[in-house]
């Protein structure tokens, strides 16, 4: 297989797609013959004859690029860096300096770095007599084989540009390796994308089609639409002080939250966040008797989960947090909790109870419930457009004496954004 002109085929094929953007190809030259002596010196076994020329042809190449598909809409990402056989011997020699460290174990046992995607997993190669095997490695360094030769591995590159986690769909156990996206959205991406290949036909992949459609928690309505009419300083009388909508993360940087906390995140938890990466919007309305205020923030998705619990330093050194205590002590009563929506009268935050996604209302008091899906929870939001007190109405009176605060809020709702639909909150006069 002339490995080079394959390489060249495709660096052509991606930058000629307009779909594909942040592009970054290139590859090594050939590895030299005192290269390859060194790497069979040190693994003490012969190179495999397509491993010796592929390395003859190119020694390692990195590619990324990022795609938008605006259908559903989310971010795609592919990714494969194939590792030079100098790189290969430095990784093993030294593991920790370069961010291995956690599969030193591993690299000790005859397995190298082949080609490192994002999000810290990997594609190990291990070496044994007369044959190799590839493995894909998660972040906790849990390993799955996969059944491919070397040819058919960058075959697979070129047909599906190395979307990542593509390896995932070819493991032998699916159950562990559940990817974020499912095997009918990695089809719709691949063939949107690389629409002449045949990658049902020719990629071999180890899983069955589902029926369900996936993610389509928020369009209807469209979510991103709702959100942009909903602070409409044209429309209301409201000045917009600050509206800021990031865009959506990948499905790379769920999964690696996914094996972080050891649970499968919600499926419109994820959609929300495949949309846009947090919501920070802060808008007044001047009246007669007093100033009319929206002022909150839907955290981006790494801020939520910036380390295993919300007491995390990780999480605490953030600004948004700083106030939280003067004393800088930490409630351990919520070291289970991840924080969601951050508002000066209150905060929303979350856990997963017996795999439950349960919202709950904290201001410096006890943990109120509040009995929405989170989904429901967005909705009502936009609904309310993130008015001071709001979220107060979602929850029992009896828990929360904020009556003389927070009493008018639905009627200023409705005296604003006088189209909008309070059904759903609770009335004080219950």
């Amino acid at each position: 297989m002339d490995y080079a002109a394959l390489f060249n085929k495709l660096e052509q094929r991606l930058n000629a797609n307009d779909l594909i953007t942040h592009k970054i190809i290139f590859s090594n030259p050939p590895a030299n013959d005192s290269t390859i002596s060194r790497f069979v010196d040190s693994i003490q076994l012969p190179i495999p004859e397509d491993f010796t020329a592929f390395y003859q042809s190119i020694n390692g190449f990195m590619l990324v690029w990022r795609y938008l598909n605006e259908d559903i809409p989310m971010h795609v990402n592919g990714c494969s860096n194939i590792t030079s056989l100098d790189d290969m011997l430095s990784y093993n020699a030294k593991p920790k300096r370069y961010g291995l460290g956690h599969l030193s174990d591993l690299l000790k046992d005859n397995f190298w770095v082949f080609d490192s995607l994002q999000n810290d997993h990997y594609i190990l190669v291990k070496f044994q007599p007369d044959s190799y095997s590839f493995h894909l490695c998660l972040p906790n360094a849990e390993t799955f084989a996969l059944d491919l030769t070397l040819s058919e591995y960058f075959e697979n590159i070129c047909r599906c540009g190395a979307i990542f986690c593509w390896q995932a769909y070819l493991t032998m156990d699916q159950e562990s390796m559940s990817s974020r996206m499912s095997y009918d959205m990695f089809i719709e991406h691949a063939e949107k994308i690389f629409p002449e290949q045949d990658i049902t036909g020719k990629m071999k992949l180890n899983v069955e089609p589902v029926k369900k459609k996936p993610y389509t928690h928020f369009q209807k309505p469209n979510l991103l639409k709702l959100t942009d009419t909903a602070f409409d300083p044209n429309k209301y009388h409201i000045d917009l002080l600050r509206f800021e909508k990031e865009p959506g993360v990948s499905f790379a940087a769920v999964r690696k939250v996914e094996i972080q906390i050891k649970q499968k995140l919600p499926e419109d938890f994820v959609a929300f966040f495949y949309l846009m990466n947090g919501l920070n919007v802060y808008w007044k309305h001047h009246s007669e008797s007093k100033d009319i205020v929206g002022n909150f923030r839907i955290l981006p998705f790494e801020m939520i989960f910036g380390g295993p619990n919300w007491y995390d330093k990780k999480v605490w050194n953030n600004n948004v947090f700083k106030y939280f205590k003067l004393d800088k002590t930490y409630d351990k009563s919520l070291k289970d909790y991840y924080p969601l929506y951050i508002d000066d009268t209150g905060y929303i935050i979350f856990r997963f109870e017996k795999n439950q996604f349960n919202l709950k209302l904290w201001n410096r008091m006890p943990l109120v419930n509040i009995r929405l899906s989170f989904r429901e929870f967005i909705f009502e939001m936009l609904n309310c457009r993130g008015t001071a007190f709001w979220q107060y109405f979602l929850t029992d009176r009896a828990e929360y004496h904020i009556k003389d605060i927070a009493v008018n809020v639905p009627e200023q709702i409705i005296e604003i954004f006088g189209d909008t639909d309070l059904s759903n909150l609770r009335s004080y006069s219950d």
